[in-house]
């Protein structure tokens, strides 16, 4: 049984729920390649239900998102010391929450131009990207 405390997904091919981990996620480098657009290089998180085996996309980075994300971690990280400090910042909360924002909307743009779009994953299968599972 899955603790409600605990992120869970709900497979849409099986029907049943399992827990969010490290272990149902990876990072595939692939090559988006969609009509009348130059191919494009990314990095797709899959998540794949451990029931089923049905993986679905859930983050897409590339060269313009990668930066904003390692920014963003850096952030978190200093935020996150001055917290356990007992010194929260407010600066850092809004460089973090900026820089948030931007990440999202520089996915939600690369998700609306590639959606669609074929690739191909190291078992040699090609897929067709589709992105309606965006998470974090």
């Amino acid at each position: 049984m899955v603790n409600p405390n605990e992120h869970t997904i709900k497979c849409d091919l099986c029907g049943r729920e399992f827990r969010l981990t490290k272990d149902v996620l990876a990072d595939h480098e692939v090559t988006l390649n969609k009509e009348g657009l130059e191919p494009h290089e990314v990095t797709l998180t899959l998540l794949t239900c451990p029931i089923c085996g049905k993986s679905y996309p859930v983050i897409m980075d590339d060269a313009k998102t990668k930066p904003i994300l390692e920014k963003m971690r850096a952030v978190l990280a200093k935020k996150l010391k001055l917290q356990r400090r007992g010194k929260p910042s407010p600066r850092l909360e809004e460089k973090y929450r900026q820089l948030n924002w931007k990440l999202d909307f520089n996915r939600r743009k690369l998700a609306e131009k590639y959606n669609g779009s074929l690739y191909q994953l190291e078992n040699g299968f090609v897929e067709m990207l589709d992105y309606r599972y965006r998470t974090r």
